[in-house]
């Protein structure tokens, strides 16, 4: 079985990632194929919270109280670790996972591509990179990033024109349990809703 390290928003959380999160760590689940690993920021690594999720879920930040406020009093270090600089060495050498995937905004798992373990299990960072022009440093990251995935297409193609050919469009993931076709009598009712709205 694959063990298989996700960092990103926590499947729990009300964001874009957490969103994405749930609904691929939820299929991947349910395969069977997979042990699964979520690196969650925001979280403290023992939160009880994350013990919801039918996978393991870690925090990236220390349990310790000490260690948060010695954290928080160096400029900009709160940043890094809310995002899993200070802990994500120990998680993965205590794992040991088969494939890292950091899903984040460029500069939330940018520093993954440096670690010593990055290019020696197979790693993949899935950003979003949604604005142009793009983001210096995630052009830079390009050259040192194998799996390179961006969620938007417009971003693929401004990186292409930069010699970037490696890097693919891989879009977020829905839950598409949740969708389903409506009523014809449902559509009209809901158009006449908002016609009654904006008039």
């Amino acid at each position: 079985m694959k063990k298989i390290f996700y960092h990103s928003d926590s499947a729990l959380s009300k964001t874009g990632f957490g969103r994405h999160a749930k609904a691929l760590l939820s299929y991947l689940y349910k395969t069977g194929k997979y042990e699964i690993i979520a690196f969650c920021c925001g979280y403290n690594y023992s939160s009880p919270v994350l013990k919801k999720t039918p996978w393991k879920s870690v925090g990236v930040l220390p349990d310790s109280k000490e260690e948060l406020k010695k954290i928080n009093s160096e400029p900009g270090r709160s940043k890094s670790a809310s995002y899993g600089a200070n802990l994500i060495d120990k998680v993965i050498q205590e794992e040991k996972p088969d494939v890292y995937i950091g899903v984040q905004d460029i500069w939330g798992v940018e520093y993954s591509i440096d670690k010593p373990w990055f290019n020696k299990i197979n790693s993949i960072i899935w950003t979003t990179l949604d604005s142009l022009p793009i983001l210096p440093s995630a052009v830079e990251r390009a050259k040192q990033v194998k799996n390179y995935w961006i969620w938007s297409e417009f971003a693929t193609k401004a990186l292409h024109k930069l010699g970037h050919k490696h890097v693919k469009t891989v879009q977020g993931c829905l839950e598409t349990e949740n969708f389903f076709k409506l009523s014809k009598e449902k559509r009209e009712i809901d158009l006449l809703h908002l016609v009654r709205l904006y008039i």
